[in-house]
């Protein structure tokens, strides 16, 4: 539909004139870009394989002059088109990216990890030229191929940055970037009633990765992938990996997935949505929208929750921050025992949203393990009983590792909230007010060690006033590192609110 039709057709759907206009607005469509007209009727996961599937023409790749470098591997700096989206609608229309392509001086040539990082070489404002062997997300990446003996590729500019909405007679708006860009992608499809499936962002950001792997596959001869990403491009993972063979395994790092349940529980947990979240509050995303048809049908394409069967044999490896901005602690507790086939977590203590760079630079030693193992990690398996008590056992040929219990306290007895950062309309109640919002003090985890007996059941006691979070870790050597899911205790969720807990708090 047309952008400036948008808003008719949200008003009236029903309106003679506005279906005439949806209408010709979809002949216009199809008349420019036929090969997407499909979508016009699609649902669910046909929607994401379909559009990845939809050859445009702009798909090209070459090997710049550039090379970077650093102890132990080397990086080709290649440059890709991955596709043209929705030229009638969005500018830049077109998908470049910047592709680092790391071999470490030990590799083994059977795997590549391939890393959609958080960075804009290949956007309109960030030349592939720019980058360098001091980019954190290449050093994390470098870090994972010399330990691992594998390579691994970053992926930037995914999604597209710089994206503004077309609209005849008008200057574009200021272009937007990650959660802007995300978010009015959402809010376009919510505004068609579902009618415009190519717009959501999901679609071409899987496409982007699955051109890498083509891309990779020619450079290196290589077919065999693992998928990493965090936050949005976390997502990324699960659906690439629906609808791609050649994915073996992914690392999906702080997203969790059937959203509807996390947000409801989060609106129980917090008496609201988080901050953080604002960009997808305002613009009508959260709470009663996803319960709607049209929610329904947004989570059906873009929640890999709604088609896990497609991603039950390859290995997963999901890692969550202990006090991310975004997501409550426990949001596991919607959708993780559903996750089918091979699965292992992580949970990173005193740790914000993770979004890349020095974070994920952190963890490269336990991704390195995943690899080094062949995507297999060892068994750690849990309960959490009525009272909240983790009941976990852990096992490796015997080796025993060495066990934590990781405990934090909410920052009051309002709220169970963990955030280190919380909005500033409220009173801080343990912390100060700062530009950014409420800097909460007193919401870190700290650690205890436990024996290395094979099996714990663990209940701290609850510090008055206030929800204890826990967890127990488990570190081998060679670094390999698991945990359980988060618990809090007492149990009993704050609020029991659910349209009156639509604020951001």
């Amino acid at each position: 539909m047309r952008w400036w039709l948008l808003p008719l057709v949200a008003a009236c759907p029903d309106c003679p004139a506005h279906v005439e206009l949806l209408q010709r607005s979809l002949t216009l469509r199809k008349a420019s870009a036929p090969s997407l007209s499909f979508l016009e009727k699609c649902s669910g996961w046909d929607c994401l394989k379909e559009y990845v599937s939809t050859d445009d023409g702009a798909f090209d790749w070459h090997v710049t002059a550039k090379v970077i470098s650093g102890p132990g591997w080397k990086g080709s700096v290649l440059e890709m088109t991955s596709q043209r989206w929705l030229p009638n609608f969005v500018t830049p229309d077109t998908w470049n990216h910047t592709l680092v392509v790391i071999t470490p001086s030990n590799v083994t040539q059977d795997l590549c990890l391939l890393y959609a990082a958080l960075g804009y070489y290949g956007s309109v404002n960030a030349s592939s030229t720019s980058v360098s062997s001091s980019d954190e997300d290449v050093r994390a990446a470098a870090d994972i191929a010399v330990a691992a003996r594998r390579h691994t590729a970053v992926l930037f500019n995914v999604p597209a940055e710089y994206l503004a909405l077309k609209k005849p007679g008008q200057v574009p708006p200021q272009p937007l970037v990650e959660d802007g860009s995300l978010s009015a992608s959402w809010a376009s499809f919510k505004d068609s009633h579902g009618a415009l499936a190519p717009i959501l962002l999901e679609l071409p950001m899987a496409k982007a990765a699955i051109k890498a792997m083509d891309v990779i596959g020619q450079f290196l001869k290589i077919q065999s992938f693992v998928l990493m990403g965090t936050s949005k491009r976390g997502n990324l993972c699960w659906n690439t990996a629906s609808v791609d063979s050649r994915v073996r395994g992914i690392v999906s790092i702080a997203r969790p997935l059937n959203l509807r349940a996390v947000l409801h529980r989060t609106q129980k947990e917090l008496g609201g949505f988080p901050v953080a979240a604002k960009p997808y509050f305002e613009k009508g995303l959260l709470g009663n929208y996803l319960d709607s048809a049209t929610g329904q049908s947004f989570l059906n394409i873009t929640d890999p929750y709604f088609y896990f069967p497609r991603v039950s044999s390859i290995s997963k490896f999901v890692i969550n921050a202990g006090n991310d901005d975004f997501f409550v602690p426990d949001n596991t507790k919607e959708w993780w025992q559903a996750v089918p086939g091979p699965k292992w977590m992580l949970t990173v203590p005193n740790s914000k949203h993770i979004v890349g760079g020095a974070q994920v630079r952190e963890l490269a030693p336990m991704i390195s393990a995943f690899l080094q193992a062949d995507l297999q990690l060892p068994t750690v398996t849990w309960s959490v009983e009525e009272d909240g008590a983790i009941v976990a056992r852990a096992a490796r040929d015997g080796v025993k590792p060495q066990v934590r219990l990781w405990q934090a306290d909410s920052c009051d007895s309002h709220r169970m909230d963990f955030r280190f950062v919380s909005a500033k309309a409220e009173v801080c109640p343990c912390g100060h007010a700062t530009s950014e919002g409420c800097e909460n003090q007193g919401v870190e985890w700290r650690s205890t060690h436990l024996s290395s007996d094979g099996a714990w059941r663990v209940r701290p006691n609850v510090t008055e006033g206030h929800w204890t979070a826990f967890f127990l870790s488990f570190q081998w050597p060679g670094g390999a590192k698991l945990s359980t899911e988060v618990s809090v205790v007492p149990t009993q969720l704050p609020f029991h609110c659910y349209a009156s807990c639509e604020g951001i708090v």
